[in-house]
């Protein structure tokens, strides 16, 4: 048995994710190392989520970035001054809260990355300028370089960082990262920071139907789709009857769905409600044939 175990989602075969920073770190301090599942972890472990290490001493602990201060120690990878230490504390914490806010705007990435993401890479930028030496806490690498470069290989995922264009400080401390024997080797793998995003899934039919044959707003047909759980023009049409489908497609639709929530008796509302009325009789009619 190696004597370190990461325990972390698909044994860091399938992507490394928050591992990514640990193993790096590892990596560097070439010692003999395993991934293991998270199932793998011994029962009775009071550990609530990956990644977790066990150490050499059979120790084992969760939360990314105690565990990279710990196996920093062990690896001598700690700030040797009392300034530096403290600040190497806060640069993890910054890291984690930089990568935890880049992964719930994936799908945000204009708005973010020209928003709140660039003061995060103001501040480090600022954090690079104080500490003159090259490094997150000074002028030696540590623990606390491998938990920003997780963060920073999540933050280039985003056109707008352009860190060689406004933070030439940061950009050149990842030119040195990633110049590391340890980032060659993991890359070398092929094992990708963050999993696939899965395959989109086309429209559904009534989705199209909607759009396409009664001119429905987009947002209203992929809300009828998610929300009421239509996916089809048959349930769509029998949905609602004729004593109440005008009712139903105000006050379970348009009255749901900002912005025409706001006043179903605005024009844009009614509009709405008008296509709704189109799309249900052309699905009367389809059913009728």
């Amino acid at each position: 048995m190696a004597p370190y175990t990461l325990y972390y989602l698909s044994a860091c075969k399938g992507f490394t994710g928050r591992s990514y920073g640990l193993m790096l770190m590892l990596e560097h301090g070439q010692v003999e190392y395993e991934c293991l599942t998270p199932d793998k972890l011994p029962e009775g472990t009071p550990c609530f989520a990956p990644p977790m290490m066990k150490f050499p001493d059979g120790r084992i602990m969760s939360q990314t970035q105690a565990i990279a201060q710990e196996l920093g120690r062990q690896l001598g990878l700690v700030p040797s001054g009392s300034c530096e230490s403290i600040l190497a504390m806060q640069a993890v914490l910054d890291a984690t809260d930089i990568f935890s806010e880049c992964m719930k705007n994936k799908t945000n990435m204009d708005e973010f990355g020209n928003g709140r993401l660039q003061k995060w890479l103001l501040h480090v930028e600022r954090m690079f300028k104080k500490t003159g030496g090259g490094f997150v806490a000074g002028a030696a690498l540590s623990y606390a370089d491998f938990s920003m470069y997780l963060s920073y290989s999540l933050v280039r995922m985003f056109p707008a960082a352009k860190l060689s264009e406004k933070y030439p400080l940061t950009d050149a401390w990842m030119a040195k990262m990633d110049l590391l024997p340890c980032v060659a080797r993991i890359k070398a793998t092929g094992v990708p920071l963050m999993p696939a995003p899965p395959p989109k899934q086309g429209a559904s039919a009534l989705n199209t139907f909607l759009v396409a044959k009664a001119q429905v707003d987009k947002g209203v047909a992929d809300f009828i789709e998610k929300e009421l759980k239509i996916t089809d023009v048959g349930t769509f049409a029998n949905r609602w009857g004729p004593d109440n489908f005008q009712s139903g497609m105000q006050d379970d639709i348009v009255a749901k769905l900002p912005p025409f929530s706001a006043n179903v008796n605005a024009v844009s509302a009614r509009l709405q409600v008008a296509r709704l009325r189109t799309a249900w009789l052309l699905a009367q009619e389809a059913g009728a044939k």
